[in-house]
């Protein structure tokens, strides 16, 4: 079973080594990393490349439309996401793998995810956020490990949503029956740093209007034709 991992990455020169260094160690070595560029103008695909990554440049367009293009360019049998910006537990892949060659019927695995704070910059951002860093279950992109034939029958991520583009393909994958497994181990560490926060702007709520009233509009075609 070869696996790609997949990062978009735009402007993440600050973290993308650690990144990546977070792959190179995992008790499961992937086939292959495809760091997408996403129109960064630091040094990020540069780090990318000088750690063995392999780098694909597209014009700036966010990170489904980024992360689409590392899913076309991927030759695994299963795809594994990661922020540029956050962390994987060194045995993610191991566990996750194991669990799909034990279930042929599983479509994918997920796994829990626990955050952190790094604002050095600040220090009285931690302060301020108050996080919880407890595990919690992980329905994000960076514990997901799917086999490449789930994306085949659900499709890519929707490049024109900017916001919620996970929850509206993860919400068309449960619709066509799609099979998960929330694994309980902890797979990811999720970096809570300024730039990181979601922030309200037009923009975003415009996308996460769109994407609640495609899910409306897919339960209510799926109770007209039952």
């Amino acid at each position: 079973m070869k696996i790609s991992v997949i990062c978009p990455a735009w402007q993440a020169a600050a973290t993308m080594a650690q990144a990546l260094q977070s792959i190179r160690s995992q008790t499961r070595s992937p086939h292959e990393i495809i760091v997408v560029d996403d129109g960064c103008t630091d040094q990020t695909a540069a780090i990318a490349v000088s750690l063995g990554a392999s780098v694909l440049h597209c014009r700036h367009a966010g990170a489904s439309a980024a992360t689409n293009t590392g899913i076309a360019a991927a030759t695994g049998d299963v795809l594994a996401f990661i922020d540029a910006d956050d962390l994987w537990t060194s045995a993610k892949l191991e566990k996750q793998t194991n669990a799909l060659l034990s279930d042929p019927t599983l479509d994918a695995v997920f796994g829990l995810a626990v955050n952190f704070v790094d604002s050095p910059d600040d220090p009285s951002f931690a302060r301020r956020m108050h996080i919880d860093e407890s595990p919690y279950p992980g329905w994000y992109t960076g514990t997901l490990l799917a086999r490449r034939e789930l994306f085949g029958r659900v499709g890519n991520f929707d490049p024109n949503l900017r916001a919620g583009f996970f929850i509206d393909w993860f919400d068309r994958a449960r619709l066509s029956g799609a099979k998960f497994l929330m694994l309980p181990k902890l797979c990811l560490k999720r970096r809570i740093h300024p730039n990181s926060l979601s922030h309200r702007s037009a923009h975003r709520d415009a996308a996460y209007v769109q994407m609640a009233r495609r899910a409306i509009q897919r339960r209510t075609k799926m109770e007209q034709n039952s």
